[in-house]
């Protein structure tokens, strides 16, 4: 699986962040917040999923990734498994158009702290705390990778 933030920058140097609401149809957690999910397919790196992944749930292809020095860990209970997830972020044009999927109803761009109350698992709201660090240059130099 794989984890991806979107974020974009508002009014300098202030950043927004995309949550995505899940449809009221989806079977696992319909109506939550979250940041962009997904699964990584047979043969395809964690990067290209990601990629992928914003691609199908959001409308926006983009050629780089943020690698975030951060991996996301959950358990499913009816798989009895636990899952490491590494974790991307994307960094598009203030005037992106987002087309959602059917996958989700709903998104908003937030300011960090309207965005960390607003998503639902830890892992999500912890993966934006290390964005917002690494966005906002307190991170030390070198902690993230493009891609």
């Amino acid at each position: 699986m794989i984890q991806v933030y979107v974020c974009r920058k508002a009014d300098s140097p202030s950043v927004e962040f995309l949550v995505l609401r899940r449809a009221t149809d989806e079977a696992v957690y319909p109506n939550i917040w979250q940041v962009i999910t997904g699964h990584v397919h047979e043969g395809e790196t964690a990067h290209a999923a990601a990629k992928r992944e914003l691609l199908e749930e959001t409308g926006i292809a983009i050629d780089t990734l943020l690698v975030l020095p951060y991996v996301a860990s959950f358990y499913i209970a009816g798989t009895d498994t636990v899952h490491l997830v590494p974790v991307f972020a994307a960094m598009v044009d203030e005037h992106a158009v987002i087309e959602l999927s059917d996958e989700h109803q709903e998104y908003r761009w937030l300011p960090a702290g309207d965005a960390r109350r607003t998503l639902l698992f830890p892992s999500h709201k912890e993966g934006l705390d290390i964005l917002e660090e690494v966005i906002l240059g307190t991170a030390e130099p070198g902690l993230s990778v493009s891609i």
